[in-house]
């Protein structure tokens, strides 16, 4: 055993230890002095950077765009509320060059203050999302992408304010299931071809003034009109009478006219003026029981 030489502070000469009770020493007080392993793994928990926000559990679902959307408003009204004419951007969608002619010269005889028209709904969209418009309107039977699949898109949380610019949809053939389906993409308005100047600023104005508001949809996670399960209902409910309806209706539309046709043949007018008879084929009164001709003279004898 190797030991060497201990000098106490008054001088003395202190007892040798070993060497390898010192390194034993040495080892015992750097485990008295290190903390446990469950100790540790605390502390060094305790010293990583937490992350803000509520924690998410084993079953709980990634935070989604419908709750990003709650998060800054769930309600928001359409672009063009309050917006003057004068004042007002629209874009239009269409692949036939003579529609968008038309289109174009009713929305500057309104005075409308910008007009941007595409021929496709991918180019529409990408200028769309670079100067977001006021006002969208589109035809819905086009190439490549449609009308209502445009609108969809736009309808999406992520796009900002595009999600709540008013459309309004074009078609020459306005099907049930086309309206329908229409209103639960969050079209405002339907027009049907062909387009009438009146008609057209009538559902500007109208959309311009529409108080509904947009609200996300949880299921889908993209923003419709407020009243949508109501139109809804109520565009079913109505289709549903008409459906059970339709045959006695039309019947009765079918049988009515002639009806009515044969009833004002026999039924006598009142207080009508009795009808002169003719005489040599001129239509003059009967006076004195003797008839004359249209001079005035007694007609001839003949024998």
């Amino acid at each position: 055993m190797v030991s060497h030489h201990v000098e106490n502070g008054d001088g003395s000469d202190a007892p040798a230890i070993p060497r390898e009770s010192h390194a034993e020493s040495s080892r015992i007080r750097r485990n008295l002095a290190r903390p446990s392993e469950p100790d540790l793994q605390s502390d060094m928990r305790g010293s990583r950077p937490q992350k803000s926000g509520p924690a998410r559990t084993a079953g709980s679902a990634r935070p989604n765009v419908a709750a990003h959307a709650k998060g800054d408003g769930q309600m928001r009204k359409n672009r063009a509320q309050g917006i003057a004419l004068t004042d007002l951007d629209v874009v239009v969608v269409d692949d036939s060059k003579p529609i968008q002619a038309i289109v174009r010269t009713m929305l500057n005889a309104a005075r409308v203050a910008r007009v941007r028209v595409f021929d496709g709904a991918a180019a529409a969209y990408d200028s769309m999302m670079v100067e977001t418009p006021h006002l969208l309107i589109t035809d819905w039977n086009m190439p490549g992408t449609d009308g209502l699949s445009l609108v969809r898109r736009m309808r999406d949380a992520r796009t900002g304010a595009l999600a709540t610019v008013p459309a309004i949809l074009i078609t020459g053939h306005a099907t049930r299931d086309l309206v329908e389906t229409s209103i639960a993409a969050g079209v405002h308005f339907v027009l049907v071809k062909p387009l009438s100047p009146a008609n057209v600023l009538k559902r500007i104005e109208a959309v311009i003034t529409d108080p509904r508001q947009f609200v996300i949809d949880e299921r889908t996670g993209l923003f419709v009109l407020d009243d949508r399960d109501l139109r809804l209902s109520g565009s079913k409910q109505r289709h549903a009478w008409t459906d059970r309806a339709g045959p006695a209706l039309r019947e009765r539309l079918r049988v009515a006219p002639a009806r009515v046709r044969r009833e004002a043949t026999t039924e006598a007018v009142p207080d009508a003026p009795a009808r002169p008879r003719s005489t040599m084929g001129l239509s003059a009164p009967i006076r004195g029981g003797s008839a004359q001709s249209a001079t005035g003279q007694p007609p001839p004898r003949t024998a």
